[in-house]
């Protein structure tokens, strides 16, 4: 798992743009945390960092994600203060979603 998400983020570096390297840098993060690397997944929740350079290019969901990625990766490195706030922002970014069908697939509501 953890060498198919660095494949997918050499892919993306290669042939991708901004959008693609921040949803890689999720995805990084998000396997990092499944497998309880708090370290390294905090270091890829970095996809933060590229959210909001490249604003412009993303969807309203690539925030919702960014945020969940650093709430997820603060939690497994017990920064109790940190997750929270971070899943706080993470959820008003959900409720700002305008695609309804985006929405749904972030709350998982149907």
């Amino acid at each position: 798992m953890i060498h198919a998400a660095h494949a997918s983020c050499y892919h993306w570096l290669v042939v991708g743009t901004e959008l693609h390297h921040q949803r890689a840098e999720w995805l990084l993060a998000r396997v990092y945390a499944m497998r309880g690397m708090a370290e390294r997944a905090l270091l890829y929740a970095r996809c933060l960092e590229l959210t909001r350079e490249n604003a412009g290019v993303m969807e309203d969901f690539d925030n919702t994600y960014a945020y969940e990625g650093m709430a997820r990766a603060s939690a497994l490195a017990q920064k109790s203060k940190e997750a929270l706030e971070y899943l706080h922002l993470a959820e008003e970014a959900g409720n700002a979603i305008k695609n309804e069908e985006e929405k749904k697939n972030i709350s998982g509501r149907s």
